[in-house]
């Protein structure tokens, strides 16, 4: 499409893009009016590309600056400003033909990485620079492409599988050492591999699905390569052009099964147009990069291209099948919860179970233990207690004893003193003197033996001090006890709460398929209309899913259909068939023309 002035996506010069090319092939100067050479002013050479998205700021990858910039941040000196160049306009990478190869050379005012760029992974792998003045857009050599379009329902998922987007650049044309780079702006038709639908090559070579997604044929033989870096992966809607992805990275170049990585940009639209509007109050970001002819109350973004009828069914078929997927893993969920549900009931149970068999196992062997004790103590106690009042009456009695002894041993003294038998009253007191000794040594035993029996009363004390000891450790076992059924009544409150959240989940999933209902009815509602589309174009020409390209590459046939295109009459429609067929008959009017 030709650009009118200040609308982004179309050239002067319009793009040729040839189907089915063993790899790139060079593109008609200037007809991709918004690519930027990124170079070394040392040597002159590119080493990255980028895109004008506006007349001052260019959309690259953040990993061609990111050796200069990682110990800056956003602050650029003087040295930074002039070691790159961006040269706008350029068709050769050197000064070979100076009409085709009329540019721009500037520098850079800043350059501002996402600031969460991941080095190794490459997640995030995307810069803006701002230029050191502004652009004339007024120039035919110079443009700006459009971002993804703010509608986009889904724009995780955007580009659709199996897109036709198109590469550009000056990186090499060979992956070997021997490979050098392009002299000129080479330009390659890829078909977007979406991570979702086709994993199978893809999933290797990314490490976030919803900001990366890959590009290439699945035999390999057209990919991007080095020096391709940070340049745009294009795809054309309504005739105008918008970038849907950023070169990165990829395993070699032009390898089987190893698709090129590219940033996907339709994610990032909210954090380039608020940096971009931090620094520019002139005009408004958002109209800026939006397509003059978007219908803004289409709130379905259809592709009514007729090479892309196929897509949009790809498209919708893939939510669907998303949808399908969450409700999977919602049930997948349900089933884990309710599995953890049971282990938690066999566990509080046998827990439970054990818990209560030791308790009360512990609670009887203490209890026999307990009786056997007092049974014994109380026994032996009451045993030592009766020696030793039989000792204490016996010492009693002995001490009455010796006192009658020293009364009549003191009795017989003074009867001897006076008597005159006072041989038999000695002989009568050495024998009252020897049953005192007895008596004595009697007495001296029995004290022993009431030291013995208070000796064991002390043990049978440290015996009851142990059994009151047993007694505390008894309050604490049934104190766990009851810590355990406190236990118990927490677990049951959280297999309440499992419950309740399985109930959620089961609402959720009973909602996603309310949803997939509604997205398989939406899916047949766009089948039908794209069928009556098919329907209102068959009017026009013999093979509606190929007319726009027939009429560029058949004359003889445009003279045809351009006849049979006014013959028909349009009385015979609806007001509705009759725009449409108005539109349809304004858009083949240009075509022809062209």
């Amino acid at each position: 499409m030709v650009r009118s002035p200040i609308q982004c996506g179309c050239a002067f010069y319009q793009p040729v893009i040839r189907a089915r090319i063993v790899g790139g092939i060079e593109s008609i100067p200037h007809s991709w009016p918004w690519i930027v050479s990124i170079r070394l002013a040392s040597t002159n050479l590119p080493f990255c590309g980028g895109s004008l998205i506006t007349d001052r700021y260019v959309l690259t990858a953040a990993h061609c600056f990111y050796d200069d910039l990682k110990k800056l941040g956003d602050k650029m000196t003087a040295a930074i400003r002039s070691k790159y160049l961006f040269v706008i306009g350029a068709h050769y990478s050197t000064e070979k033909n100076t009409y085709l190869n009329s540019h721009l050379r500037l520098t850079a005012n800043s350059i501002i990485m996402h600031p969460q760029y991941n080095t190794n992974t490459k997640i995030n792998d995307i810069a803006l620079v701002e230029l050191s003045q502004s652009i004339d857009l007024m120039d035919k050599s110079v443009g700006f492409i459009c971002l993804p379009m703010p509608t986009l329902r889904y724009p995780k998922a955007f580009p659709p599988d199996r897109a036709d987007a198109v590469a550009i650049g000056w990186g090499r044309v060979r992956e070997d050492s021997f490979g050098r780079a392009s002299n000129v702006l080479l330009q390659v038709e890829l078909p977007v591999q979406s991570p979702y639908i086709r994993p199978s090559d893809c999933a290797d070579q990314i490490y976030d699905p919803e900001r990366q997604f890959c590009a290439g044929f699945t035999q390999g033989g057209r990919d991007t390569c080095q020096g391709d870096s940070g340049g745009p992966l294009m795809l054309t809607y309504n005739q105008t052009w918008q970038i849907i992805g950023i070169t990165s990275y990829g395993e070699g170049c032009a390898r089987a099964h190893k698709p090129g990585v590219y940033t996907r940009v339709s994610v990032y639209r909210d954090w380039i147009n608020y940096t971009i509007s931090k620094n520019t109050l002139d005009y408004d970001i958002e109209l800026l990069n939006m397509p003059n002819n978007l219908d803004m109350n289409n709130d379905l973004e259809i592709w009514w291209d007729t090479d892309k009828f196929d897509l949009m069914h790809i498209f919708s078929q893939y939510y669907i099948d998303e949808n399908e997927h969450i409700r999977q893993q919602h049930e997948s969920q349900l089933s884990k919860v309710q599995r953890k549900n049971d282990q938690l009931k066999t566990s509080i149970q046998h827990l439970q179970l054990s818990h209560k068999n030791e308790l009360t196992a512990l609670d009887k062997q203490y209890q026999n233990r307990i009786e056997i004790l007092n049974k014994t103590h109380e026994q032996q106690l009451n045993e030592s207690q009766q020696k030793l009042n039989d000792l204490l009456n016996e010492k009693s009695q002995v001490d009455s004893h010796c006192l009658l002894l020293q009364e009549k041993v003191n009795g017989f003294v003074t009867a001897m003193e006076n008597s005159e038998h006072a041989d038999v009253l000695l002989c009568h007191v050495d024998t009252l003197e020897k049953d005192r000794t007895s008596l004595q040594t009697v007495l001296e035993l029995k004290n022993k033996e009431i030291a013995q029996l208070r000796t064991k009363l002390h043990e049978q004390e440290n015996q009851l001090i142990d059994i009151k000891a047993l007694r505390k450790r008894v309050d604490m076992a049934e104190n766990r006890n009851q810590d355990l059924e406190y236990l118990l009544r927490q677990k049951q409150l959280s297999e309440k709460a499992a419950v309740v959240e399985r109930d959620v989940l089961k609402e959720q999933v009973t909602q996603l398929e309310r949803d997939s209902c509604q997205l398989k009815f939406e899916n047949e509602t766009l089948r039908y209309r794209l069928r009556e589309r098919s329907f209102s174009v068959s009017m026009i020409s013999d093979k509606p899913a190929r007319l726009p390209l027939t009429l560029i590459s058949i004359p003889s046939q445009q003279e045809r259909i351009r006849d049979r295109t006014y013959s028909i009459s349009t009385t015979m429609l609806t007001s509705h068939e009759n725009e449409h067929i108005t539109r349809s008959l304004s858009s083949l009017n240009c075509i022809l023309n062209r």
